[in-house]
């Protein structure tokens, strides 16, 4: 059985979820927001995420500041470290979570979601998004992540040209790839699950808060470790590759061609319309973008 504390201690470990977390471009800082879940219980008795320090946003700065994080949170389980898709300008406040002006890029990130033991059909559809991507001129910008039941597929925020998320978004573009890529390839997904017993799917779930396992992190209950791999390695993955004893992890993850991802986004965002925060008033919405609008005007 792994140990946590033992196995985040590893400075190579460190390094990665620290520079996944934290970026610095053209001179400036960009973070993400990130959760740590703990297996300690709450006191209501359930699972511990913690998502806050002293009030403020969860971010990784530096080395220091993550060992310092580690010291605060080991007597509370800590197992598991998640980032949004989301890069920020600032997380000094609650508030900053929910300025959309403060997102400086976000990832495109299609969650496709099983169990571990039905790994095959999970690479399946994997195929079928990164092939789907290529024919849209995406190669260069792709990364995928298995998280421990499933795998994130991203694009790198920085194949969407700076011009357009300024112009359109970061989340907006994010969430209109996303969704316009699953819609096309509903039938290709179905024909992969197969059986009404599988537990196999392929969701959009970009939002202004969702968290995404980060690199060389521990799954949360699985002693599997968060591992990147390329779409040329595909074909040839295995399980065995998320052993946190032995991982096989792609290092390379920060690849990109800025823009390359500009003419689908384009195509994306004219038939989804963007990420339903944008939604306008004027518009007769569903009950579902009604509790979504309602929701984020909240919280």
């Amino acid at each position: 059985m792994i140990l946590p504390l033992n196995y985040y201690s590893n400075r190579t470990v460190m390094n990665e979820i620290l520079n996944w977390c934290n970026c610095h471009i053209n001179g400036i800082w960009v973070s993400r927001w990130i959760g740590i879940y703990c297996s300690g219980k709450d006191s209501h008795n359930g699972s511990l995420m913690i998502r806050y320090l002293k009030g403020k946003p969860l971010r990784i700065t530096s080395i220091s500041n993550f060992k310092k994080i580690q010291n605060i949170l080991k007597n509370r389980g800590l197992r598991t470290f998640y980032a949004t898709s989301n890069l920020y300008f600032k997380l000094d406040s609650k508030a900053d979570l929910y300025n959309l002006n403060n997102i400086y890029g976000c990832m495109p990130t299609w969650d496709v979601d099983n169990i571990y033991t039905d790994w095959k059909k999970t690479i399946a559809v994997c195929r079928e998004i990164v092939s789907f991507l290529e024919s849209n001129g995406i190669s260069k910008s792709i990364i995928l992540k298995w998280s421990g039941n499933g795998v994130h597929v991203h694009i790198h925020h920085e194949a969407l040209s700076r011009d357009l998320r300024r112009r359109y978004g970061p989340l907006n573009l994010a969430y209109s790839i996303v969704e316009y890529v699953i819609e096309k390839l509903h039938g290709k997904i179905l024909e992969i699950k197969g059986e009404n017993t599988s537990r196999l799917k392929v969701e959009n779930v970009m939002d202004i808060q969702r968290l995404f396992t980060c690199p060389l992190s521990l799954h949360r209950q699985l002693d599997l470790v968060c591992i990147c791999f390329t779409p040329n390695d595909i074909d040839s993955f295995n399980l065995d590759w998320t052993n946190p004893e032995n991982f096989r992890h792609n290092f390379n993850w920060n690849s990109f061609v800025e823009g390359e991802a500009d003419d689908l986004a384009l195509k994306a965002i004219n038939i989804i319309g963007g990420y339903p925060y944008k939604l306008r008033r004027s518009r007769k919405e569903s009950p579902v973008d009604e509790m979504i609008r309602r929701w984020l005007e909240k919280y």
